[in-house]
């Protein structure tokens, strides 16, 4: 029987796996329900979809701090998988994260600092995870829960 080498995973998807899942540990961290976690393997995007009212307006004060910091927690997700795996992080593909965080930020009353500094403890305390999980959401394109 010949067994087929396995399939070497891109660094960068892999990075990219990691930060959806940064963003799945806040919602774990803060009992946000998740809907799915999603990732191109040919464009790298992704999305995470928490489990919170169509309309912001009924977001409770916990939602939106969970939902603000997971704009932090997928770029130090990406940090950290590049640190210590390889690949890139990037600043650019973490724009629309970051845009979020200024536009609604005031709902919660969160510095920038304070949200990545949030984000860094929870990815770290989510680590284990993010690492176990990375290489299936790379490979499969999608986890239906974290």
């Amino acid at each position: 029987m010949f067994r087929s080498k396995p399939k070497t995973l891109d660094p960068d998807l892999l990075v990219a796996a990691a930060h959806e899942l940064g963003h799945a540990a806040t919602a774990r961290h803060y009992r946000v329900g998740l809907i799915h976690i999603r990732l191109d393997p040919y464009t790298h995007q992704g999305g995470t979809l928490f489990d919170l009212p169509e309309d912001d307006m009924l977001w409770t004060d916990t939602q939106w701090r969970c939902w603000l910091i997971s704009c932090f927690a997928g770029y130090e997700a990406e940090v950290m998988w590049a640190d210590q795996h390889g690949g890139v992080a990037s600043k650019r593909a973490c724009r629309a994260d970051f845009r979020n965080f200024r536009n609604y930020r005031r709902h919660a009353g969160l510095s920038k600092n304070a949200a990545r500094s949030a984000a860094r403890t929870i990815v770290r305390a989510g680590w284990a995870r993010i690492e176990r999980l990375a290489p299936r959401l790379a490979t499969t394109g999608r986890l239906a829960s974290w």
